[in-house]
C-alpha cells in the first residue's frame, strides 16, 4: 500500500515537475501569434504607404499637367514666321494688283481721251469739212472740234505732207489733207505721238503686266488676279486700236463704244478690292 502511494505520488510530481518547467507551450504559441499578428501590421502599414505614395505621385502628376501643358499646344516659333511670312506675301500680293490697277486705269483714260479726238476728227472729215473753202477757216474748225492746238496742227500737217511727197505750206494742200478721213485721223495720232502720249501709255501697261505676272493664284480673293489680267488685256487692244484704227467711221463708234463698255465694268468689279 505504502508503495502504491509512493508511486501515485510520485506520479503527481512528474506532471507538476512537468507544467512548472514547461510554460513555453503557451508562449510560444502566444508569441508566435504576436509575430504574426506584427507581420500582417506591417505588412498593412507598407501597403498604406504604398497607396499613400502612389497618390501623392498621381496628384503630382496631374499638377505638373497643369502647370505644364504638352507642348504641342503652345504656337511654335516655326508657325508664327510661317503666319508672319504669309502676311507680308499677302501684302504683297494686294500691293502689286493695286500698281496694276492704277497703272491700266491712267492707261485707259488717256487711250479714251485720244480714242474720243480721233472720233471727232473723223467727224469733221465727213460731215464739216466742205463747208469751209480756206485753210484758216478749216484750221479754226478742225481745232475747236478736236481741241487740238492750231499751231501743232499746222506743223504736223506740213509734216505729213513732206513725208507724202507734197509741198509743205500750201494751204490747197493742207485744206486737202484735212478733208480726208485717213489725213484728218493721221494728224490726231501723229501729234499725241509727239507729245509722248502712247509711250506713257505703252509704259503703264508694261508696269501693269509685271505686276500682274507676279500675283499668285493662291492669293485670288486679295487680288482678283483673273479680274485684273481681263481689264489690263481690254485696254491693252484698246491701246493698239486707237494707234492704228481699222474699218469705218460707223464701225470706229461701235468698236470704241464696245471697248468703252468692258473696261467700264471691269474698273467697276475691281473697285471693291483696290484702291485709286
Amino acid at each position: 500500500m505504502k508503495k502504491c502511494l509512493s508511486a501515485i505520488l510520485t506520479i503527481a510530481l512528474i506532471f507538476m515537475f512537468a507544467a512548472c518547467t514547461n510554460p513555453n507551450g503557451q508562449q510560444n504559441e502566444t508569441t508566435t501569434s504576436n509575430s504574426i499578428s506584427e507581420d500582417n501590421s506591417n505588412k498593412q502599414t507598407d501597403a498604406d504607404v504604398t497607396v499613400k505614395d502612389t497618390t501623392t505621385q498621381k496628384a503630382n502628376a496631374n499638377n505638373d499637367a497643369k502647370q505644364n501643358p504638352p507642348a504641342q499646344n503652345k504656337p511654335s516659333s516655326y508657325g508664327q514666321q510661317s503666319n508672319s511670312s504669309n502676311s507680308k506675301e499677302k501684302d504683297r500680293q494686294f500691293k502689286a494688283g493695286n500698281s496694276a490697277f492704277i497703272d491700266i486705269n491712267q492707261a485707259v483714260q488717256a487711250t479714251s481721251q485720244i480714242a474720243d479726238t480721233i472720233y471727232q476728227a473723223w467727224f469733221f472729215a465727213i460731215y464739216e469739212s466742205k463747208d469751209y473753202t480756206d485753210y484758216s477757216s478749216i484750221l479754226t474748225r478742225y481745232c475747236r472740234r478736236t481741241s487740238l492746238d492750231s499751231n501743232d496742227v499746222t506743223s504736223t500737217v506740213d509734216a505729213l505732207l513732206s513725208v507724202m511727197g507734197y509741198e509743205p505750206g500750201n494751204d490747197l494742200h493742207r485744206c486737202a489733207l484735212l478733208r480726208t478721213n485717213s489725213g484728218a485721223v493721221d494728224v490726231v495720232i501723229s501729234i499725241y505721238t509727239a507729245k509722248g502720249w502712247f509711250e506713257s501709255i505703252g509704259d503703264s501697261l508694261e508696269s501693269a503686266q509685271k505686276n500682274i505676272s507676279s500675283l499668285s493664284k493662291d492669293y485670288d480673293e486679295y487680288t482678283d488676279r483673273e479680274t485684273l489680267r481681263l481689264y489690263y488685256s481690254e485696254a491693252w487692244e484698246y491701246y493698239n486700236f486707237v494707234l492704228s484704227p481699222t474699218g469705218s467711221f460707223s464701225t470706229l463708234e461701235n468698236t470704241v463704244n464696245t471697248y468703252e463698255s468692258n473696261l467700264r465694268k471691269y474698273n467697276n468689279q475691281l473697285s471693291f478690292t483696290y484702291l485709286y
